[in-house]
């Protein structure tokens, strides 16, 4: 995002990708795809969140 570290934010939008509405999942979906980079420390937590969402046992989406 413009050369800005947010480093900070990498939880905060883990949990919008956890959200139960469809339209922060996908807010969250892009930020995360916009600001995390192999490096980022949330990125088995978003594996696991990603796994979660689109396992069809779970109907979140």
């Amino acid at each position: 995002m413009l050369g800005y570290d947010i480093s900070w934010a990498a939880f905060n939008i883990i949990e919008v990708m956890s959200a139960s509405k469809f339209t922060f999942k996908r807010i969250g979906y892009l930020a995360a795809s916009q600001s995390f980079h192999e490096g980022t420390d949330v990125i088995m937590l978003t594996t696991n969140q990603i796994r979660k969402n689109i396992n069809p046992e779970n109907g979140s989406w």
